[in-house]
């Protein structure tokens, strides 16, 4: 059998749970009917779970979970104040993005706490208080983006090979904004974890 098949079976929980749990009844059961030599048993009770075919509640442990990546861009926008970028999440991968979180850091420098503008313009995805949140961090201000459980009521996704976008970021000061690159994080659902930083100036993340 192929040894990845091998391994998604040795890390599978329920098959954990099911082990120990039937290992312990063989202990058990020698204990109250005095065979002392069934404790040796126990093992090979261990290894048949592990190892067991994929039937019944296993039935979909050899089948692995489809994983994408996600990047983070910025596209330089007109704008009659500061400094204005459209927001875009690009999906590298063959498969559908879902259940994922975006985290991105503004340094104060370029978001200062009592601006003239809101931070966030235009929401070209989802709305606030239910995919956007917004909360200050000692490092300045920190915008959170949760794209939803799949199948909830206004659940976003970003499909394969493709785009999603989701927001204007209106900053201060331009010449500032392409010198500082900003930290982000996405993950969750079926993305693999990303910690990479947002170029402004070539809208494009590193």
């Amino acid at each position: 059998m192929d040894r990845n098949l091998y391994r998604l079976r040795l890390r599978s929980p329920l098959r954990w749970l099911s082990a120990v749990m039937s290992a312990l009844a063989v202990v058990a059961l020698a204990g109250v009917a005095g065979l002392t030599w069934l404790v040796a048993a126990a093992p090979f009770v261990v290894g048949l779970f592990l190892l067991a075919p994929p039937l019944g509640v296993y039935r979909h442990d050899e089948t692995p979970t489809l994983r994408t990546t996600l990047s983070l861009e910025a596209t330089a926008v007109e704008s009659s104040t500061g400094a204005t970028y459209r927001l875009t999440l690009v999906n590298h991968g063959a498969v559908t993005a879902v259940n994922f979180r975006v985290r991105l850091i503004v340094p104060e420098a370029l978001a200062p706490r009592g601006a003239p503008h809101a931070l966030l313009g235009t929401l070209l995805a989802g709305a606030l208080g239910r995919h956007w949140f917004i909360e200050t961090v000692n490092a300045g201000t920190a915008i959170a983006f949760r794209s939803g459980q799949p199948g909830s009521a206004g659940a976003l996704v970003c499909p394969a090979q493709g785009r999603l976008e989701l927001a204007e970021l209106h900053l201060l000061n331009r010449g500032l904004a392409v010198r500082t690159p900003l930290a982000y994080q996405i993950n969750g659902g079926n993305v693999g974890a990303v910690l990479a930083e947002l170029r402004l100036d070539a809208g494009v993340a590193t």
